[in-house]
């Protein structure tokens, strides 16, 4: 009886292990860099902010850039149309988006999206931020506001969004889903 107890407890303490080392990754924070609302002459695409109110991506060539934002030359301006492709080597973008009817004031924009933290688990990013909603203008016009932020190049499975504590939405940029909704083709 002893030998079947040791080869159970072995097989048992065998199974502990191996589960402990899979399932239980550790959530890591993960450095970012956030990118200013306006440090390009661009806009963002449109999308039908009815049917999907937040417009979230993971922008990982220029080429995805392209069908997220087009240029928006303004005479004078210095500000170039686009991060430099080098930027793509190292890192990517995380996007997201709403539309609110209020003023685009250029220094208000960047405290709309306040990120909470960036974490890595296992494969998966994880962005948490708090939406500060503009005070709304029955005059304005409906404006798009966007929290960008660079995170280093990784081939992540999965991307989770949460705004204000509640999970908002996901992409699976290993099974091509890395934009929501999905840019119109040009």
């Amino acid at each position: 009886m002893r030998p079947l107890k040791t080869i159970v407890l072995g097989v048992a303490t065998s199974f502990l292990v191996v589960m402990g080392s899979t399932g239980m990754a550790r959530e890591c924070a993960e450095s970012y860099n956030r990118i200013p609302m306006y440090a390009y002459q661009n806009f963002l695409i449109n999308w039908d902010e009815q049917a999907e109110p937040r417009f979230y991506a993971l922008i990982r060539t220029p080429q995805e850039y392209d069908q997220v934002f087009h240029p928006a030359p303004i005479a004078g301006d210095p500000r170039p149309f686009h991060p430099e492709a080098s930027l793509y080597e190292k890192s990517q973008i995380l996007m997201v988006a709403h539309v609110f009817a209020a003023s685009p004031d250029p220094s208000k924009a960047d405290r709309i999206f306040e990120v909470e933290r960036v974490t890595t688990k296992a494969g998966e990013l994880t962005l948490r931020y708090r939406l500060k909603r503009p005070k709304s203008d029955v005059d304005a016009a409906q404006f798009k506001f966007f929290l960008a932020i660079q995170v280093p190049r990784a081939n992540y499975r999965k991307v989770t969004i949460f705004e204000d504590g509640k999970l908002v939405g996901q992409l699976k940029p290993s099974e091509g889903l890395w934009t929501v909704p999905k840019p119109a083709p040009e």
